[in-house]
């Protein structure tokens, strides 16, 4: 499982693709990962990634980050299955405790994965 307030991060960066309204952006896709449709987000992502070329990428870094942790983003799983809800300083993770750019197994919440971490 991915700490969810790290995930966070990276949509608030990203939402520079929604100037308009880039809090409301990232609630919405906040709300998405809490119930599972994580390829809306990546769609959403997607349609508005940088070029390569970009000197700053925040999107593109923001897509990748989730395409390739995508089978740690299970958040509606882990709430259906009990797991503790904390609050990270500025969104919510899930697990023990929440240190921003760690992860742990949904299994076992007590040890921290750090092969999935940043």
């Amino acid at each position: 499982m991915v700490d969810f307030d790290h995930v966070s991060e990276h949509l608030a960066a990203a939402a520079v693709i929604q100037p308009r309204d880039p809090v409301g952006w990232r609630r919405r896709q906040q709300g998405r990962l809490l119930t599972n449709p994580v390829g809306a987000v990546l769609r959403a992502l997607a349609a508005r990634r940088e070029s390569e070329a970009a000197v700053e990428s925040p999107v593109r870094t923001a897509h990748r980050y989730l395409t390739k942790r995508r089978e740690h983003l299970d958040y509606a799983g882990a709430r259906a299955r009990v797991y503790r809800l904390v609050l990270g300083k500025s969104g919510v993770g899930i697990g023990p405790w929440c240190n921003s750019g760690c992860s742990w197994p949904v299994r076992g919440g007590k040890n921290l994965n750090p092969a999935v971490g940043c």
